[in-house]
């Protein structure tokens, strides 16, 4: 049988830098102003709404309905000649399509976004 090996905080640098970890997340708990945290996360929205904006504009659109019409006519069209893993691939690219460009035509179709509370 095996001997397992006491576990001692004091001593190992592995169990040292444990407990070091510990230690410095006890501090960040408990002094929250020495965490140098500033300015909120602005910098991690910009690139995220430019990413929203690039996938809800009007190339976005253009693109999905024209790859929907196309998926569409192929399913339509080759439904005998495309095998089971291609078909699922054009329902997947199908299902994109409708997520990509439904979101903007919804939006200006009712003329609101987001939740709407009556």
């Amino acid at each position: 049988m095996k001997k397992f090996k006491e576990v001692n905080f004091i001593g190992t640098v592995q169990n040292n830098t444990i407990l070091l970890f510990f230690l410095l997340i006890t501090a960040l708990v408990l002094f929250p102003d020495n965490a140098f945290a500033s300015g909120g996360i602005d910098e991690f929205t910009r690139p995220l709404q430019k990413f929203v904006d690039l996938l809800s504009g009007a190339w976005a659109k253009a693109i999905a309905t024209i790859s929907f019409v196309i998926a569409g006519a192929a399913l339509a069209l080759f439904k005998k000649a495309i095998d089971e893993q291609m078909q699922t691939v054009l329902y997947i690219i199908m299902g994109l399509c409708v997520v990509l460009a439904g979101g903007p035509m919804v939006i200006n179709f009712f003329g609101f976004s987001g939740a709407l509370i009556a």
